[in-house]
This record gives C-alpha cells, structure tokens and sequence, in this order.
C-alpha cells in the first residue's frame, strides 16, 4: 500500500510549507497552492474539489488569525462525504459545531495536529480512527 493522501484545507500562509515539510515523507500530501491550476478559479475550484474527492486524510486548519473560510468549510465537509478522515485544528478557540462532528480528531493547535497525523501514518491503526 502507498501512501495516504493528505489534503492541505485552509487559509493561504506559510503553514502549508511547513506541514508539507513536516509531513510530506509519510503521506503524498496535496497543497491546492502548488498542484491545482490557479490562472482562474474556473480552474482551481474543480481541481481542489476532485482532490478533496481522491484524499484519504483533510487536514482542515483554521488559524488563530484569520476569518472563518467558506472553501475550507467546504472542502472538510465533501472529503467527510466522501469517506475521507477530518482532522479538524481551529486555533481560536472557538471551535465550530459542524467541524466538530465531521471530524475524527480535534485540535486547538496546528503543531499538534502534525504530531498526530505523523504517529497516524506510522501505526494507523493505534490511533483509534478509521475511514469507517
């Protein structure tokens, strides 16, 4: 089995780098930023959602510093509906309802989440989550 495929969900910021980083020798990680054509949302829009559709994992990230985002919201609920893991991390401390039940792990802080889905890819199954 290859790796899982990890789908960067959230703002536009240097936290894509990092986790890519961070990540990228345990899961194929997409980062709409870099693999989505992005002359046109006519473009980026399908390519990010047949993404979202083809990924195991949605790493959805909501920072401390910025307004909630209707893509993010959107791109977290279809993996949901297509049988992708949610991993939710909502750094404002006001986490969303929804969010909260569409995903399998929740975290108030993006380091964290990386240390998870890092143990995660390691030992998938210790984890006490699945795709079920």
């Amino acid at each position: 089995m290859g790796k899982l495929k990890l789908y960067l969900a959230g703002p536009i910021s240097g936290w894509r780098e990092k986790t890519t980083e961070f990540l990228k020798e345990s899961f194929e990680v997409y980062d709409p930023i870099i693999k989505s054509r992005q002359r046109s949302q006519a473009e980026y829009a399908p390519d990010d959602l047949e993404a979202v559709k083809k990924c195991d994992i949605i790493l959805a990230y909501q920072p401390k510093n910025k307004e909630p985002c209707l893509a993010l919201a959107i791109e977290a609920t279809m993996g949901f509906c297509n049988g992708a893991i949610v991993i939710y991390v909502d750094e404002r401390g006001a986490p969303d309802p929804i969010f909260i039940a569409i995903s399998k792990r929740f975290f108030s802080d993006l380091n964290s989440a990386i240390d998870f889905l890092k143990k995660f890819a390691e030992n998938p199954n210790k984890q006490g989550i699945s795709k079920n």
